[in-house]
């Protein structure tokens, strides 16, 4: 079949040019069904990577998997293993003691290119909840037809669960055509909340602190973010006392399928240029699809926000033009005018233009918390 002659790339432009991934040909035949039965792994590994629903079958009521029976065996087993990894990113749903029936929406509080997201305030009493039932909670809006950001966003919060750090998503439910995803409300990002206070060291210390402890389970999940930045890291609560920072937003959230953690990231829906790493802006300027990376773009990522949070502005001095972003010269290399010295050690490993030798977010966590001042 003419599928047979398609590479990596063709695979990649045609998901960049709208093609949705599951679609069925005449056969009951989707892309990922015929890479595997064409023993073609790198397209079933970027397919996988794209969201492949692993469990469809054909008109015969075959599978992926059972199309790979009459391959070559040593090809089987490294498609059968990629499949394998990929069903356990497949949507599990959110399974909290959550009803969303007695919320109704009272306003929008934000808006993005994937959707909205409003306070939607309890409205009478409910016997099935616990405590949860008679908060104020959120609602992301999500248009269903955007399979690959709604999948995404499924797949990695039905996985991130119970952590200070991250947000808590309780359901999720199809109405209208529409995907509703319940969570937990905060007071708003820490873009807006920057511009609005004045924050000493410690205090910023302990934001970043605690963002790198999201992100290292967010990691140890097996998920790239892949988009952190101030407008997708929430405040729960803030007073003199306590400061609590939550992750959201994971619409374009990788799964991490290869053992020595890289995996082929798409740049068709890539992330907030400011906070790219520039290993992904090499890829994006030489017109590269894919390219092979891993868990350190988040490392840079969080390096940005870091960066963002300690002197209110990017460290770099076009953040964003591209060109200019991704140059080395442009990439600080004197952090001097911090008044911790292990800050400047700290974001010297993060920005380094090598990924293998950033450290993980594990590494800069364990970092964090050893820093004391003076």
């Amino acid at each position: 079949m003419a599928y047979s002659k398609c590479n990596v790339e063709s695979v990649q432009l045609l998901i960049q040019n709208g093609a949705q991934v599951d679609a069925k040909n005449e056969n009951g035949m989707t892309l990922l069904m015929m890479a595997a039965l064409n023993g073609q792994v790198e397209i079933v590994r970027v397919l996988l990577e794209e969201g492949a629903n692993v469990n469809l079958k054909n008109k015969d009521g075959q599978t992926a998997q059972d199309l790979t029976s009459t391959l070559d065996e040593a090809i089987s087993n490294d498609i059968n293993a990629l499949l394998l990894k990929m069903k356990n990113w497949t949507v599990v749903g959110l399974k909290m003691n959550f009803s969303h029936k007695g919320y109704k929406a009272e306003k929008e509080i934000g808006s993005g290119s994937f959707g909205k997201v409003y306070v939607y305030k309890y409205q009478k009493p409910l016997f099935t909840f616990g405590n949860v039932a008679k908060k104020d909670i959120a609602v992301k809006v999500l248009n269903s037809s955007n399979t690959y950001h709604v999948d995404r966003e499924l797949n990695a919060i039905s996985r991130l669960k119970h952590h200070d750090h991250v947000l808590d998503f309780y359901y999720h439910k199809e109405i209208e055509e529409k995907t509703h995803i319940y969570m937990e409300l905060c007071k708003g990002n820490l873009t807006d909340f920057l511009n609005k206070k004045t924050l000493t060291s410690k205090q910023k210390l302990l934001i970043m602190t605690q963002i790198a402890d999201g992100m290292q389970f967010i990691h140890k999940h097996r998920i790239i973010h892949k988009d952190l930045k101030p407008d997708n890291v929430l405040i729960k609560s803030f007073d003199s006392e306590e400061i609590v920072t939550k992750i959201t937003d994971f619409g374009l959230a990788y799964p991490m399928l290869e053992d020595e953690h890289t995996t082929s990231l798409s740049l068709s829906f890539g992330g907030s240029r400011p906070y790219l790493a520039p290993e992904l802006v090499q890829t994006q300027l030489s017109g590269e699809q894919t390219h092979k990376k891993g868990y350190k773009v988040d490392v840079w990522s969080f390096g940005v926000v870091f960066y963002k949070v300690l002197k209110g502005d990017y460290p770099f001095k076009y953040p964003n033009d591209t060109m200019n972003f991704m140059a080395a010269e442009e990439i600080p290399k004197d952090f001097s005018e911090f008044n911790n010295k292990h800050f400047t050690a700290l974001l010297v490993k993060i920005f380094d233009q090598d990924p293998k030798k950033r450290p993980t977010m594990e590494n800069v966590y364990e970092s964090l918390c050893k820093i004391t001042f003076e």
